[in-house]
């Protein structure tokens, strides 16, 4: 699915998943929706120490690219990360 997709699934906007560019498998990065559904909603890189920090990749390829919904504890269990889930 593509970008515009995926922040609109029901389970991100919820903040129950994460999204991340399909290929980031073995990176413990994804990104997820801070007051989704609101006028304010944002996209927040998770995990982090402090619940998520503001943005998102900058790298024309990957937003341009496919996007996949994942679980939060795919994304903490593939990496070093995991302390900060």
């Amino acid at each position: 699915m593509k970008l515009h997709e995926a922040l609109k699934h029901p389970k991100v906007v919820a903040g129950d998943m994460w999204i991340r560019p399909v290929g980031w498998e073995k990176i413990p990065v994804a990104y997820a929706m801070r007051d989704g559904g609101s006028r304010d909603a944002s996209v927040i890189t998770v995990p982090s120490a402090n619940g998520g920090r503001l943005g998102i990749t900058f790298h024309v390829d990957e937003l341009a690219g496919e996007w996949e919904v994942v679980m939060p504890v795919v994304v903490c269990d593939s990496g070093k990360e995991s302390e900060k889930c």
